[in-house]
């Protein structure tokens, strides 16, 4: 049963908040699976890490990436709780449709983000903190406000 906040009439904006609510609903129970830490590991530099310019990159790439940089970090700033889920619902290329622009909007007029909190456990947590030290955003303030909002007890 879908969130009746992750809902809308859009046909395409509703399937992508289903697959946000579904990410939300696994991480509630089962928390990170093994597939998610591989696109976590990618996605999280992709909105973290810093370019060091060693490797060449093509525009239309670097433009997606820029393009999926600025949706994950607008969805953590609106919702700290839908970020985690979003990102791994999210791909990147689909952060360059307009119809994302509609999810954006969707999340931004929730208005009671409670029924989104949820926390990970400390298996999670390690993933978390080597995943960033491996790939240098642990210093990073929008990692450090991600790992205070799903680890607030630390």
């Amino acid at each position: 049963m879908q969130s009746s906040y992750l809902r809308s009439s859009d046909a395409q904006t509703n399937g992508v908040l289903l697959r946000i609510d579904e990410k939300l609903k696994q991480l509630k129970t089962k928390g990170i699976s093994h597939s998610d830490r591989k696109l976590l590991k990618t996605r999280f530099q992709i909105i973290w890490g810093e370019d060091d310019g060693t490797q060449t990159v093509k525009a239309g790439t670097a433009w997606r990436k820029s393009r999926a940089r600025d949706v994950y970090t607008e969805i953590q700033k609106i919702s700290g709780h839908l970020f985690l889920p979003a990102v791994l619902a999210i791909t990147p290329t689909e952060c360059t449709k307009k119809s994302t622009e509609s999810v954006l909007d969707h999340i931004l007029h929730i208005d009671d983000h409670e029924p989104f909190c949820f926390t990970l456990n400390s298996t999670a947590k390690k993933f978390l903190e080597t995943a960033a030290v491996e790939h240098g955003f642990s210093g990073n303030r929008g990692y450090l406000h991600f790992m205070q909002t799903v680890f607030p007890q630390s």
